[in-house]
């Protein structure tokens, strides 16, 4: 079930985690959260490096977004969030080096 619902009220989560002997009971309160946009770096083999703003939605897309950019050379590598401003349990999988990468 979903957990979406109005800013300032409550929404009770009963957790199950395995090996434990019984769930626990968390009452949250809901709260409007900020997700701020974020940058790719994208580096072209004549050394031009260039950012662009990506919009919070790509979160919202699944695990694939296109966007069009205007290279002026072969682009050989694209950094997601490259100044590591967001929280990201492995940042490690944020670059893109020209090596088809297997889902």
């Amino acid at each position: 079930q979903r957990i979406r619902g109005k800013s300032g009220t409550t929404v009770t989560l009963k957790i199950y985690r395995a090996g434990e002997p019984s769930s626990k009971i968390f009452t949250i309160t809901r709260q409007h959260i900020n997700i701020p946009s974020t940058e790719s770096e994208i580096k072209e083999a004549n050394g031009k490096i260039s950012r662009v703003k990506l919009p919070v939605e790509i979160w919202q897309h699944g695990k694939t977004w296109k966007f069009s950019f205007a290279s002026t050379d072969k682009i050989t590598s694209i950094t997601l969030d490259p100044d590591n401003t967001l929280p990201d349990v492995n940042s490690k999988n944020n670059s893109w080096t020209g090596q088809k990468v297997g889902f």
